[in-house]
This record gives structure tokens, C-alpha cells and sequence, in this order.
């Protein structure tokens, strides 16, 4: 429906033990990703050279991002991420999709009205508006994640 995963490719000039170094300093370390209160610029996991965290910023919370570093050589670090909308938001969007139809089809049948598509209009428009405004905070939070991201390793 709407593009919601982003990848982006960076370079940064210092070497992979400095910027996971740094990027660790800027991180709650939590398992799993939900927003909690802290100074930290993100929450999440950072591991080897692999990380999958949010940004601790309110709207950052619907935005994930996985990464890793690669050495390019010894002062070089490149920086590969992918940004994806959280998988509760998406259930959350899912749960809403269903309850409105069955509402909407429940009381539609109880008003002893046949049933028609056009009983799916309503619903199927409040789906879609409430997908995009997901969408809209997704992009916001992915855009502040990643500003964050390279502000703190650069």
C-alpha cells in the first residue's frame, strides 16, 4: 500500500570500533523497542556490528532502524540502514481495518438492510485515511531517526 521500509548508505571517517563506540554511548540498551523515558538518543540493540534500535524522540517510536557497519579500511566506516515502520503500528492499523468493517456490516445487517460493497465504502475510507496518517508519522519519525543516527556517529 504505502512504502514504508527506506534504505540508506553513509560513510563515515572513523574507524568501526569508534562509531558503534559512539553510537553505544547514545543508546538504552532495552531487548525489546518500545519508548521509554531517558537522555539517550535511542533504545535498542547494538551488537557486533549489527544494530536494530528507535529513537527515544516521542514520534521516533514508530520508526526502526536496522543497520550495520562495515570497515572500508582502517580510518573508514561505512554505514548501511534500513528504516521500517514498526510491526505493532501495522498490527494496530490491522485490528482498527477489521473492527470497523464488522461494526460497520454488524449494524448494517441489524438495521435489517441487506447487505451490499457499498456497505464497505465508509470503513474502507477510514482505513485508508488512518494508513496514511500512520504513514505521515512514520516519515516523520524515520526523518528525525536519521538525522539523530548521523548526527551522534559523525
Amino acid at each position: 500500500m504505502f512504502q514504508s521500509i527506506n534504505h540508506y548508505n553513509f560513510t563515515i571517517n572513523k574507524p568501526v570500533s569508534e562509531t558503534k563506540g559512539v553510537l553505544l554511548r547514545n543508546t538504552l540498551p532495552k531487548k525489546k523497542l518500545f519508548r521509554v523515558i531517558t537522555t539517550k538518543n535511542f533504545i535498542g540493540q547494538i551488537e557486533d556490528n549489527n544494530f536494530r534500535l528507535i529513537g527515544s524522540a516521542a514520534v521516533s517510536v514508530i520508526c526502526v532502524l536496522s543497520g550495520k557497519f562495515n570497515k572500508i579500511d582502517e580510518q573508514t566506516t561505512s554505514v548501511e540502514v534500513e528504516t521500517r515502520i514498526q510491526k505493532a503500528f501495522l498490527i494496530l492499523w490491522i485490528c482498527f481495518v477489521t473492527l470497523i468493517g464488522l461494526q460497520s456490516i454488524i449494524s448494517y445487517i441489524l438495521q435489517n438492510h441487506s447487505f451490499s460493497i457499498t456497505t464497505l465504502v465508509p470503513p474502507l475510507f477510514t482505513a485508508l485515511f488512518f494508513r496514511l496518517i500512520l504513514q505521515i508519522i512514520y516519515i516523520q519519525g524515520r526523518n528525525i531517526s536519521m538525522r539523530d543516527l548521523k548526527k551522534v556517529i559523525q
